[in-house]
């Protein structure tokens, strides 16, 4: 269900009407706190505040984006040297 509601709202987003562009970008923040890191609703909030010209939240949207890649090995690393197991 989540999934479906975040695809409807990506494609909300970008419609040519503000009031919907305005819903959609409250209802992917609220998103993005179930599904932290989903890179694709932190691109489309970066866009969004760049469009409403919230660049302090733009920019923490892009930090998000930049680091992701650093969490996975940040997280390997943590289980170097353990036995096999959960891969969780």
């Amino acid at each position: 269900r989540d999934v479906a509601r975040v695809q409807i709202n990506l494609a909300r987003i970008q419609s040519k009407a503000e009031s919907d562009r305005a819903e959609a970008q409250e209802e992917l923040k609220t998103l993005l706190a179930v599904q932290t890191y989903n890179a694709e609703i932190m691109q489309a909030l970066a866009t969004r505040c760049v469009e409403t010209k919230e660049i302090d939240a733009a920019i923490g949207y892009y930090s998000d984006i930049v680091a992701l890649p650093l969490l996975e090995g940040y997280l390997m690393s943590l289980r170097s040297g353990q036995p096999p197991g959960d891969p969780t």
